[in-house]
């Protein structure tokens, strides 16, 4: 029965859709995933640098 289905509806869409669309949905996926990890990796390193800075800032005004 859920061969019927499936058969049913997707009979009327051309391949060339079937396939455009999935390439699509993949270069979209993957431009998303790319930037995501950008993003966090980007929040680290300003995150990194900042506690670098209050360290060498407090290392600093201990010794003065």
């Amino acid at each position: 029965m859920a061969h019927r289905l499936f058969r049913r509806y997707l009979s009327g869409i051309p391949l060339r859709w079937v396939l455009v669309i999935t390439f699509v949905l993949q270069t979209v996926g993957a431009v998303a995933l790319v930037g995501y990890l950008s993003y966090r990796s980007g929040q680290q390193t300003v995150e990194n640098l900042a506690n670098q800075c209050w360290r060498r800032q407090a290392i600093l005004s201990l010794t003065s």
